[in-house]
């Protein structure tokens, strides 16, 4: 005679068991599931962030991220155009213009303080001075040495600071409404009224006193500069002593 209450509580068991063991699948199916999807979002994620710490600009990643950190802007619009033909047309090795900065071949050192120029235009703090060959133009002396510092600075910045230290980066809300005045690189700051300018120096806008530098030792352009002082009558002393003095240190320390 067959107990059926032992294999009704036998089937029970079973049945328990499968329902279990089924439960367990599905449970394991689902997190697999979710784990797939976080693995891709997580994956989409990384791919987001790689594309947007990417560096298109053509500036080296240190000077970016130092420039970026003192200013507070970002600079990802930026974009930097090598062996450029354009600065010829202003005569000038580099140039920068809302946010693109042209290079002549070989003027790569003339890059960080282009980006400061940048930084410049971006606060709405240029304004046009001149006209050169039909293109406003801003030759301030104060915000020609203020961008040498900041290219400077920048540079120093990003060697000694971290880039797993960033600081808020803001962007810029100016709107860019100066994009038209070039600001033209300078080799010296301007003096008082001697200045050095565009490969050359001259007593403020007149003519007769430039003396050009290009192709030449300091010794040719010291004897000149003083022929045409001497032709001219050009006075080099008293307001305009000390900035003829820096002029002629630049001249001897560089040429």
């Amino acid at each position: 005679m067959v107990d059926n209450r032992v294999t009704a509580t036998a089937q029970r068991q079973l049945i328990s068991s499968i329902n279990s063991q089924a439960r367990g699948a599905q449970l394991a199916t689902d997190e697999e599931l979710l784990q797939g999807r976080f693995t891709s979002i997580q994956r989409a994620e990384d791919e987001f962030l790689l594309q947007k710490k990417e560096n298109r600009t053509g500036l080296p990643d240190g000077l970016k991220k130092g420039m970026e950190s003192l200013s507070g802007y970002s600079l990802d619009h930026v974009k930097v155009h090598y062996n450029s033909n354009r600065p010829a047309t202003v005569n000038a090795h580099a140039y920068a213009q809302g946010a693109d900065i042209h290079l002549a071949g070989g003027q790569e050192k003339h890059l960080a303080h282009e980006l400061g120029h940048v930084v410049q235009q971006m606060e709405g703090r240029v304004k046009a001075t001149t006209n050169i060959a039909g293109l406003a133009v801003n030759d301030n002396p104060a915000l020609e040495r203020e961008a040498t510092v900041m290219g400077e600075r920048a540079l120093q910045f990003s060697a000694i600071n971290s880039p797993q230290n960033p600081l808020f980066i803001k962007q810029s809300d100016s709107g860019f409404p100066l994009q038209r005045v070039i600001q033209l690189a300078m080799d010296a700051g301007n003096g008082t009224q001697w200045h050095i300018h565009h490969g050359h120096i001259k007593l403020g806008n007149l003519t007769s006193s430039r003396v050009e530098f290009n192709g030449r030792t300091a010794k040719e352009i010291l004897k000149e500069l003083g022929e045409k002082i001497n032709r001219h009558k050009l006075n080099i002393s008293g307001a305009l002593a000390a900035s003829f003095r820096e002029c002629i240190d630049y001249i001897k320390a560089n040429c």
